[in-house]
């Protein structure tokens, strides 16, 4: 009784026998059962396209090290085309544990040596002990810069849709800030984050969207007055930039973790290009091979109306503005001398000057009301969000 009895598939078993006789061989039933585990985390879990320099990935499963070993591991990429579904082996898989918070997990340290396409991938890892597959969805993202960005790369981009998210992470080389895109129904591939570039720079054309090297101002600060005598001036507010809709304070608000990003006047959004232009600005603050949208056609906002045109229902209208596929956030604007309707309203500007003084042309998100208003014009000097699309 108590002793250490082998069983014929080469685990142990510790049992405890009452009092008795017995026969020289003990039958053992044992049913296996999947376990409910899963692949926690996978470092790194970005790399820069291009990058074919040998890689070890480590990756942490929430198996306790205390339960039985992984055994044989194999892993592998998993991604979809839009079309095909590809995987990528990763080879030379020995398993590991590794403390998170206090408790040992195990895991597997594996190799990739290659050159992944752009985009995002799942990681799956087969345990042959436990007999069972544990995955991990967007594990690995692939970037580049927006300013390599290719239309290639936006053409091999499989859609976002409602229910299908398949953002992509760029990198903007000017600040090395992130920001999510997606291709959208109209097949242009979007900056679904706002843009949160700062001042005190300035635009090169090798690195943004204009003919000739420009200089934006340092950022301005809560209390800087703005109206019709600094409409010609480039103005740029950060201080909303990592907020967040955190209270959904009207029926068509929706909490999120969308960061709001910067707020531009007009002459911001388009550079400095020309403050009393009277149509379509050919320059603007977006990366070089990315432009402001129009106001309508080709590489414009009528792709906003076109997937809230696509349902009565003002709650689905708010869902499809403020979370996939278009992650707008409800960013507001800087108005007079300080932010206002945060949390409530949403506008972003297009590239259309529409009058040689004061107006231009923007979107307009209310989730007090659930209305989208496609073509508004206001004071150029008045400071709303910006968002680029690629192309010309």
């Amino acid at each position: 009784a108590g002793d250490n009895l082998p069983v014929t598939y080469g685990f142990m078993a510790d049992t405890k026998l009452t009092p008795g006789t017995y026969s020289t061989q003990v039958t053992y039933t044992a049913i296996a059962e999947t376990p409910s585990y899963t692949i926690s985390s996978i470092s790194p879990s970005q790399i820069a396209l291009g990058d074919q320099t040998d890689k070890t990935f480590t990756i942490l499963t929430t198996v306790p090290a205390v339960e039985l070993g992984l055994g044989d591991i194999t892993a592998k990429f998993v991604w979809n085309d839009g079309t095909t579904t590809h995987q990528a082996n990763l080879s030379n898989c020995t398993e590991i544990t590794q403390e998170v918070s206090g408790t040992n997990y195990r895991g597997a340290s594996c190799s990739y040596t290659g050159n992944l396409p752009l985009g995002i991938y799942n990681i799956e890892l087969t345990s042959s002990w436990h007999n069972a597959t544990y995955t991990l969805n967007n594990a690995l993202e692939i970037y580049t810069n927006m300013q390599s960005f290719t239309a290639t790369q936006c053409t091999n981009l499989a859609e976002s849709t409602e229910t299908l998210d398949n953002r992509i992470t760029l990198k903007d080389s000017r600040d090395s800030k992130d920001y999510k895109v997606s291709k959208l129904a109209d097949g242009n591939c979007w900056m679904v984050s706002n843009l949160a570039l700062d001042g005190g720079r300035t635009l090169h054309t090798s690195d943004s969207n204009v003919t000739q090297d420009r200089t934006l101002p340092a950022n301005i600060s809560n209390g800087t007055a703005v109206g019709y005598q600094t409409y010609q001036t480039i103005q740029i507010y950060s201080e909303i930039a990592n907020m967040t809709t955190t209270t959904a304070n009207y029926n068509y608000a929706i909490v999120s973790n969308i960061k709001y990003g910067n707020l531009y006047n007009w002459a911001a959004a388009t550079a400095g290009y020309n403050p009393q232009l009277v149509g379509n600005a050919t320059e603007s603050i977006c990366s070089r091979g990315w432009i402001l949208p129009y106001l309508t056609g080709d590489r414009s906002y009528d792709i906003i109306s076109a997937y809230l045109s696509s349902t009565n229902d003002p709650q689905q209208k708010a869902k499809l503005y403020q979370l996939s596929p278009l992650y707008i956030p409800l960013s507001g604007a800087y108005d007079s001398s300080s932010p206002t309707a945060t949390s409530v309203n949403s506008w972003l500007w297009t590239n259309r000057g529409g009058d040689a003084v004061s107006g231009a042309s923007h979107t307009a998100y209310s989730s007090a009301s659930g209305n989208f208003v496609q073509s508004v014009q206001s004071p150029k000097y008045t400071l709303f969000s910006v968002r680029c699309v690629f192309g010309s």
